[in-house]
Parts: C-alpha cells; sequence; structure tokens
C-alpha cells in the first residue's frame, strides 16, 4: 500500500490548505453574522468570486446539502498573506458547514459531525462524503487514513480499493481529502471535473495565491 510519502497526488495540506483549515477569528465573526441574516455589500469586484464558489459547490453536492441561494459567501483578498479565499457557513438537515476555497481548492468543515466521528474518522469522513455529494462519482470516495498532522488525523481517496475516475486529470472526487480533530470533520478537494479545461488546475501554492487580488481588501458595509 501507498504511504503519505510515496503517494504521487500531490498533499493539499500544504500553505493553501492549511491557511483554508485556520479560519481566521475576524472571518469567523463575518461568516457567522452572515448566516444569521447580515447582508454586507461587498465590492463587485470581489463579490463575483463568493458568489462563484457558493454555485460551484452545487454542481458536485447533493442538493439536500448544498448551499442554497440564501447562502452568503465573502471574499477576502489574500487572507493572511497567503491568498485570495472564499468564506461562508450555512446550515442543512446535516447541522452547519464551512466552506473555504481558494482558485483551485475547495473544503468544507463539518461543525456538528462529533457523534459522527467517533473512532474511526476515516470510515465516517467515506459515509459521510458519500451523502453529501452527488452522483455516482460520490460512490468513489472511499478513503484509507494517511497520518497525523498538527490539525489531526488525515486521509485520501483509496485508489486500491475504487480506482480513480479520471487518471491523469483532476477529478474533485479523486483529489478528495479528509481531515479531523475529533470534534469536526473536513473534507478538501480540488475544483475540477477530470477533463481538459482552459487553464491548469494545481494544488501548487503559488497558483493559488491570486484569484481576485487587487480589489478592496474590505466590505463596502460593516455591521
Amino acid at each position: 500500500m501507498a504511504t503519505a510519502e510515496t503517494d504521487e497526488r500531490p498533499t493539499l495540506f500544504n500553505s493553501i490548505g492549511l491557511n483554508l483549515i485556520a479560519t481566521p477569528a475576524s472571518a469567523w465573526r463575518d461568516i457567522e453574522a452572515a448566516a444569521m441574516g447580515w447582508r454586507p455589500e461587498q465590492a463587485p469586484e470581489i463579490a463575483w468570486a463568493a458568489t462563484y464558489a457558493r454555485d460551484w459547490l452545487c454542481t458536485i453536492m447533493a442538493m439536500e446539502f448544498a448551499p442554497d441561494a440564501q447562502a452568503v459567501f465573502l471574499a477576502y483578498p489574500m487572507e493572511n498573506g497567503v491568498c485570495d479565499t472564499v468564506r461562508g457557513l450555512y446550515r442543512n438537515r446535516g447541522g452547519r458547514i464551512e466552506v473555504a476555497q481558494s482558485r483551485y481548492f475547495v473544503a468544507l468543515k463539518l461543525l456538528d459531525a462529533s457523534a459522527s466521528i467517533g473512532s474511526d474518522p476515516n470510515g465516517a469522513a467515506s459515509e459521510i462524503a458519500q451523502m453529501l455529494f452527488a452522483g455516482e462519482d460520490a460512490k468513489s470516495l472511499v478513503f484509507r487514513a494517511l497520518g497525523q498532522r498538527e490539525f489531526g488525523s488525515f486521509g485520501a481517496r483509496d485508489f486500491e480499493r475504487v480506482k480513480p475516475l479520471a487518471p491523469g486529470w483532476v477529478h474533485w472526487a479523486d483529489a478528495m481529502h479528509w481531515w479531523s480533530d475529533g470534534r469536526t470533520l473536513g473534507l478538501m478537494t480540488l475544483r475540477g471535473y477530470g477533463q481538459m479545461v482552459r487553464e491548469v488546475v494545481t494544488a501548487d501554492p503559488f497558483p493559488n495565491k491570486s484569484w481576485f487580488s487587487g480589489a478592496p481588501a474590505r466590505m463596502l458595509s460593516s455591521r
């Protein structure tokens, strides 16, 4: 079995992924307020990215777990000096889901999953991911544990049990990783459908730094 060191897939837990995992306190206050009804006016130069991030999730998630049109996502240019980031928080029948995205990274954090994680976060990740995501592709979301990092345990798709859907291409289901600190469960992937696109979708940090940079680093209205 391939180990974390020999796995040919690039890790998503690099500087970009770690920034998405660690929500800044100020951003958390924003997205929590937005989930409770705050409606900030964002500069047009960044608002499009927030809408795009929400809508892209709807293309891969099961309808009952995807964010609806009322979910407010907020864009943060060059967050923490690391990368342009979109964040959001919404609630569905499974509880609260926190979202963080860079140009190519997509991360979900299930904030109310502690009862489901138990002593087997890898098994819980497989079960929950197959429920959250839509279509036949979701059936491929079978994971294997890879180890421990500063943020908790983590794993990735188990290609020995379920072959890649799109070898040689970036497919969101093939790229899926999970992580857990025992209280929350996170899922992270890359924004790809397993086919040729105009720009190279990659986990490399440098291309993920800039998405809508140059826009004002603030909302036009404040709470």
